[in-house]
């Protein structure tokens, strides 16, 4: 009971009551939450994660304007806000990483009751079950639902996949699936225990600080799963020129952020090294005009070369000796402006647009 706002929960104990008869309802709500409070809240989490994203970058595009609309956000998302999509992408198969694993070791543990697991694990994928998820679907509005009914793509939807061979095989399901009024009864019960489960968790608190301990290999082999999956990604940044590039090119990093993260000096320097090479092929192709001074207007030949030499010479340094910008700048916007870095400004305006998951 110390989770009851969550739906889920709550089947989970129907489920178990009809299916387990010997059982009483003390021993339920003990096993409960002597076995699923350690790992609860790592499982929410990241299904609260992976539900909010798709594994693909169009159906994250979608689902993104379809939240503005439904916010009453009246923007188009530009190329630079467009980047957000990919992150959604990755955190949405690092989330199913973790689960895969924590999964796996769940059902293979023997000090574990794997029927209650395997049904957690189904109630969980089968969002569908849940009235508040048929609502939406069902919404007449058009934005809203377009927040949780699958796009469909070239790619086929992993989830809509698996959610359809679940139903096909375990029909049995919908048998679990709570009417309206049974919502309702449980929403009335939820505020009537809600000072019983904010004590019942202070205690469950500290018998799982004290007997519970064996089960931190658990939740540590999934973290590690998670993040060998986001190593993966980023790993696969790491080497590429154009994400060294594009890092360097942004106005609120530079190299800065690079040297503050205690990041090797090599890697410094190779960073630096990109720059300079691309920024030199990129002054090759261009036609620069010898700048003029607006205050005085000169065109003898010697201004023309001094301001023509400013214009390329010392371009890159002039640019990372400038302090950064603040986080959320306008990326395309700040090099659209940048008449005086030329060079820069041709390399930013070719690559600061690209989706990070698309790089490769």
């Amino acid at each position: 009971l110390s989770k009851v706002e969550n739906p889920w929960f709550w089947q989970v104990l129907d489920v178990l009551h009809q299916s387990v008869p010997e059982l009483s309802v003390d021993q339920i709500c003990f096993d409960v939450l002597w076995e699923v409070a350690r790992v609860e809240a790592a499982i929410v989490d990241l299904l609260k994660l992976q539900s909010i994203t798709t594994p693909n970058g169009s159906n994250n595009s979608t689902m993104m304007c379809a939240l503005a609309l439904k916010d009453s956000i009246a923007k188009d998302f530009d190329a630079v806000q467009s980047h957000v999509w990919c992150l959604p992408h990755n955190l949405h198969l690092t989330a199913k990483a973790g689960l895969a694993e924590l999964e796996i070791l769940l059902v293979n543990d023997e000090e574990m009751a794997d029927p209650l697991y395997q049904l957690i694990f189904k109630i969980h994928k089968s969002s569908q079950l849940c009235k508040n998820y048929t609502a939406q679907l069902t919404n007449a509005k058009k934005p809203t639902r377009e927040l949780v009914a699958p796009v469909r793509t070239r790619w086929s939807l992993q989830d809509r996949m698996e959610l359809e061979k679940l139903l096909a095989m375990e029909r049995s399901l919908w048998a679990w699936k709570l009417t309206d009024a049974e919502w309702g009864n449980l929403e009335t019960m939820r505020k009537l225990l809600h000072p019983l489960a904010y004590a019942l968790t202070q205690v469950m608190d500290l018998l799982e600080d004290a007997v519970l301990c064996s089960g931190d290999h658990i939740l540590e082999a999934m973290w590690m799963a998670i993040m060998v999956k986001l190593w993966e990604y980023y790993t696969k940044m790491e080497d590429l020129k154009l994400y060294m590039l594009a890092l360097g090119l942004h106005p609120s990093f530079k190299l800065h952020w690079i040297q503050e993260q205690g990041w090797e000096v090599h890697f410094v320097v190779w960073v630096h090294e990109v720059l300079q090479q691309e920024l030199d092929a990129a002054l090759e192709g261009l036609d620069l005009e010898p700048a003029t001074n607006k205050e005085n207007e000169r065109d003898n030949n010697f201004d023309k070369d001094f301001y023509g030499e400013r214009t390329q010479d010392g371009e890159l340094e002039r640019y990372l000796m400038e302090p950064k910008r603040v986080k959320g700048q306008d990326v395309l916007e700040y090099w659209r402006l940048q008449k005086d870095l030329p060079g820069l400004q041709c390399i930013a305006s070719g690559i600061m647009a690209i989706p990070g998951s698309t790089c490769k």
